[in-house]
């Protein structure tokens, strides 16, 4: 009993608002923090941050953050990166990377290792920019990889013995 009213009193905090409807569980594709979010652009061609960045060392391993098929890997704007298409619509692509590890068309698992990172944009310090998109739409990847955590959370406190 005292399990089920901890784990009603903690429900407003992790459980958190679905994105547009959109279920994809994703895992933090390389071990840093957060060190820019998202930030939605006012149109689709204004200025904006479509992605989160990781602080990252370069050549630090960077894992699919769902299982999925390779849909690009290679140089965009003289930078690597890796774009995997996964169900329902969803693309999520990994930038400024030093080394591609996958090719285009191949199947990744979760946690698969894909790539390196790489130095980060130009006037930045080194990290990995992570972009999730469901169709043409930028969606903020940071809900999903929270849709994670909460659940694991969830299973501690279930499983945790309460003296």
């Amino acid at each position: 009993m005292r399990r089920a009213l901890l784990c009603l009193a903690l429900l407003s905090f992790l459980a958190g608002p679905g994105a547009r409807g959109v279920s994809l569980d994703l895992v933090q594709p390389v071990a840093g923090p957060i060190t820019r979010h998202f930030e939605q652009p006012p149109t689709p061609y204004a200025a904006g941050h479509r992605g989160i960045d990781f602080g990252a060392p370069i050549g630090t391993r960077v894992v699919a953050a769902a299982a999925g098929t390779v849909s690009f890997a290679g140089q965009v704007g003289g930078s690597l990166s890796v774009s995997i298409d996964h169900s329902g619509g969803l693309r999520t692509t990994y930038s400024f990377l030093s080394a591609v590890l996958v090719k285009k068309g191949q199947a990744v698992a979760q946690g698969q290792p894909i790539a390196k990172s790489g130095p980060g944009a130009a006037g930045e310090q080194p990290n990995l920019h992570f972009g999730l998109k469901s169709g043409a739409d930028y969606l903020d990847p940071e809900p999903f990889l929270l849709a994670s955590i909460r659940r694991n959370i969830w299973r501690v406190i279930w499983l945790a013995p309460i003296p």
